[in-house]
C-alpha cells in the first residue's frame, strides 16, 4: 500500500539531513526517526493527516508514541490520548475512536475492529508531559490486520504539507465540560471538575474534604451551581469556572440540593428538603433571582406532599444509606428546560423497574402551577423519546436541555455500559459515540460550559 499525501499542523524546521523532523517520518518504518510538532504548545490538538492510495483492510494501529530512543524518549513529551478518524474521499469523518496509550517506550496497538480505510487522521488531545522539552514526537504509526503489518511505501519525492498553525480538534467542540468525578480513596467523597469538550485538560475544580456534587452552569452569570455540605448541612453554593469565589445560595433552615439554572441563567431553582429526614414529608421548591434588578431574591413557588412515593435509588457502591444521600448520588434532579418548564424527577435510570416512570416525573410553571393532563403526557413522551434515541446499548441517563453542545449536534451524557461511570459523547441522531473518560474513577453529571 503506497502513501500518496501527507499533512501535519505543524513540524519543527529540519536541521540538515541529520536531523528530520517533518510529518513523513511517522510514516517511514523507521523507529530512529520521529516526526516533532512545532508549535509553542505542548503538541495538543496537533493532527497528522495520510491519505493511501488505495482502500486497505485493517484491523489495528500501532503506535510508537514518543521518540524511541531511552536518551529522549521522556526528555520530550508523549502522546497519552489520541483521536483516529477515518475520513471519506470528500474529507468527511465516518468512523472516530479514541485511544489511551501507556508511558512506556514499547509499540502499542489499538484494536478498531476490521475496516477498510484510505484516509486516516490522528488528533493528539493529552500528552505526558516532557522532563526537558516541551516539544511532542512520534516516532511511529502503522496498521496491521490479523497481527500482520500492513507495508506503507513512502514514496522518496512525496512533498508532505504542513500547516503554518494548529488547527482546532476536528471532532470536538469548543467548549468545556464540568461534571464529577470521585478520585479519593473513599467513593463518597465526589469533587467537581472540568475539561475540554475532548476529554482533555482536566482539573480539579472544588478539590476539599467536603462533598461537592450536581453542577449546573450559569453562561449569563457564568458561575456553577453545586449542592455541597461544607456549610455543616446540604445547601446550594456557586462558584466561577475557575473554583473560585465561593458563594452559599441556598436556604439555611433546610437542606437544599438539585440546582437548577433557567433558559437565560439567571434565576436558580433548588429543592429545600423537609427537616425529618428520617420521616420525610414534603419538597418545597425555592428560586433565588441572580438578575442585576432584583439579586438575591428569594422565592417559594411550590410544595410536594408525598414525597415517599418518589422511589429514591441507591447509586451501586457507592454506599449512600439514607434518604438524604440517595437524593444526591442522582436520585432527584430538578432541571429548567429552555420552554421555560421545570421538571422534577426520580432518575429512572437508577430506579427499580417496578417503579412507573409515570409515576417519578411532575412538571410545572414558574409560579408553581402544576401541568396535568394532556400537556403532562406530551412532556412525558417528548422526554421519554429523547432519552430512548440513544439506545439501550450504552445505558445513558440524559440530564435535559444542560449537556447538549453549543452547536446542538451533540450530547454529553453518563454510562455504565463497561462496568464503570464515565462521560461520553454522542451526536444527535445517535451516530460518532466518543468516550471522554477512561478510569477506574466513577465521572457522571456532566454539564456544558459555553466557549468563553
Amino acid at each position: 500500500t503506497g502513501i500518496t499525501f501527507i499533512q501535519a499542523t505543524s513540524a519543527l524546521p529540519d536541521e540538515g539531513e541529520l536531523y528530520k523532523y517533518g510529518p513523513e517520518q511517522a510514516f517511514d518504518n523507521n523507529p530512529a526517526t520521529a516526526w516533532n510538532e512545532g508549535t509553542d504548545g505542548n503538541g495538543e490538538g496537533e493532527q497528522l493527516t495520510v491519505y493511501l492510495d488505495r482502500p486497505t483492510r485493517i484491523d489495528a494501529i500501532e503506535f510508537m508514541a514518543g521518540y524511541f530512543d531511552a536518551a529522549y524518549y521522556r526528555a520530550n513529551n508523549r502522546v497519552r490520548r489520541i483521536l483516529i478518524e477515518f475520513l471519506d474521499n470528500t474529507g468527511n469523518m465516518i468512523f472516530e475512536k479514541t485511544a489511551d496509550l501507556q508511558d512506556r517506550m514499547i509499540q502499542q496497538k489499538v484494536q478498531i475492529g476490521e475496516r477498510v480505510i484510505s484516509r486516516v487522521r490522528f488528533t493528539v488531545i493529552e500528552v505526558y508531559p516532557g522532563e526537558q522539552w516541551n516539544d511532542l514526537a512520534i516516532a511511529e504509526i502503522g496498521f496491521s490486520l490479523k497481527g500482520t503489518r500492513v507495508q506503507l511505501n513512502l514514496p522518496p519525492d512525496l512533498a508532505p504539507v504542513v500547516l503554518a498553525e494548529s488547527r482546532p480538534l476536528a471532532s470536538a467542540q469548543t467548549e468545556k465540560i464540568v461534571f464529577n468525578r470521585e478520585a479519593g480513596t473513599s467513593r463518597i467523597k465526589p469533587d467537581i471538575y472540568i475539561m475540554n469538550a475532548d476529554g482533555s485538560g482536566i482539573q480539579n475544580l472544588t478539590n476539599s474534604k467536603f462533598i461537592d456534587v450536581q453542577p449546573a452552569y450559569s453562561n449569563s452569570q457564568k458561575l456553577i451551581a453545586f449542592t455541597s455540605d461544607r456549610s455543616g448541612k446540604w445547601g446550594i453554593h456557586t462558584m466561577n469556572i475557575q473554583g473560585a469565589n465561593v458563594q452559599n445560595a441556598g436556604v439555611a433552615e433546610n437542606d437544599c440540593v438539585a440546582p437548577a439554572w433557567s433558559p437565560d441563567g439567571n434565576k436558580l431553582a433548588f429543592i429545600a428538603l423537609s427537616p425529618d429526614m428520617d420521616d420525610p414529608k414534603e419538597l418545597i421548591i425555592y428560586v433565588r433571582d441572580f438578575s442585576a434588578s432584583n439579586r438575591g431574591q428569594l422565592k417559594k413557588i411550590r410544595t410536594i406532599d408525598g414525597i415517599q412515593s418518589f422511589q429514591i435509588s441507591f447509586r451501586p457502591g457507592m454506599g449512600y444509606d439514607s434518604y438524604l444521600d440517595s437524593a444526591l448520588a442522582e436520585g432527584i434532579k430538578l432541571r429548567w428546560q429552555k420552554t421555560g418548564i421545570l421538571h422534577l424527577e426520580n432518575d429512572f435510570t437508577f430506579a427499580a423497574a417496578s417503579t412507573s416512570l409515570q409515576s417519578m416525573q411532575q412538571f410545572f410553571r414558574e409560579d408553581g402551577t402544576p401541568i396535568s393532563g394532556k400537556e403532562r403526557d406530551n412532556l412525558t413522551i417528548l422526554y421519554n423519546t429523547s432519552y430512548r434515541k440513544l439506545g439501550s446499548a450504552v445505558y445513558p441517563f440524559v440530564d435535559g436541555d444542560n449537556n447538549i453542545s453549543q452547536n446542538g449536534k451533540s450530547l454529553y451524557f453518563t454510562s455504565v455500559s463497561d462496568g464503570d461511570y464515565e462521560i461520553y459523547r454522542i451526536n444527535t441522531d445517535g451516530t460518532n459515540l466518543l468516550k471522554l473518560t477512561n478510569n477506574s474513577y466513577p465521572d457522571y453529571s456532566p454539564v456544558v460550559v459555553p466557549s468563553q
